[in-house]
């Protein structure tokens, strides 16, 4: 992306946070257990090397393509559902 393509997705991004903030704390809400819908997972104890992290996040998006499908070829019971990942420096003062 250009710079100014970066900076109307980051702008984009932004805009959604509300939302996505909603969707976390409603997963907070509804979690019943590993068996449930809702799913949420927090791990913080991970080192990880910029090319390690960027190989988990190409892995992650692999996986959540493997296992995804279209409306029309899920199973009756699926329900649409909503990804929400993030990986950030436990310490803001290693970002770049």
């Amino acid at each position: 992306m250009t710079p100014a393509e970066y900076a109307a997705a980051e702008n984009f991004a932004r805009l959604k946070l509300a939302a996505d903030t909603e969707l976390y704390i409603r997963a907070l809400k509804e979690y019943a257990g590993p068996e449930g819908w809702a799913q949420v997972q927090r791990h913080n104890d991970a080192y990880l090397g910029k090319e390690d992290l960027h190989a988990f996040m190409r892995d992650y998006l692999a996986l959540v393509e493997r296992y995804s499908r279209t409306r029309a070829d899920a199973p009756e019971e699926a329900r649409r559902i909503a990804f929400r990942f993030f990986c950030v420096p436990d310490d803001p003062s290693a970002t770049e």
